[in-house]
């Protein structure tokens, strides 16, 4: 991890535990149902915004996506594509932690797009056990560098 990505990592950590309660002890059932999200940050081809769904089942896996990529290139250009889970996806939330981690496979309509994500995940706000809000961050492979940011339960 580069000295800026800790330090935007620690900052946006220290700014969230100030403004929303985690999950304690979350556990996988803390994810369940449908969230919406928004992405944004760099991307392998320039700036991303990736706005979707995802659904979790409460069990460990993903079992649905579907988002919209508009990447932004140097020269102010635009693409959008749009995918989706390509097979079933998992995640894993700690024991003790609101810390967690999620693993998929993602289709895109774009050549090049797609594949292998990984990415953490912090619960937080929860309400009857349930997570309302997921913290998103890009932790390996070829997105390690890419677009965070919130996923919210739809109720």
């Amino acid at each position: 991890m580069t000295m800026n990505k800790a330090v935007t990592v620690l900052a946006v950590v220290a700014f969230s535990v100030s403004m929303v309660p985690f999950c304690a002890a979350a556990s996988n059932a803390a994810l369940k149902g449908n969230y919406t999200f928004s992405l944004a940050g760099p991307g392998q081809y320039g700036a991303q915004t990736i706005v979707g769904t995802i659904t979790f089942d409460g069990a460990g896996h993903v079992t649905g996506l579907s988002y919209t990529q508009t990447t932004t290139n140097s020269n102010g250009g635009t693409t959008t594509c749009t995918g989706g889970l390509q097979s079933t996806g998992s995640y894993t939330m700690g024991s003790s932690y609101d810390l967690g981690a999620l693993s998929m496979t993602v289709t895109s309509s774009c050549k090049g797009q797609g594949g292998a994500v990984k990415m953490g995940l912090l619960a937080a706000a929860p309400v009857s056990g349930i997570a309302t809000a997921v913290y998103l961050t890009p932790v390996a492979g070829k997105n390690s560098n890419g677009p965070s940011g919130l996923a919210t339960k739809q109720w």
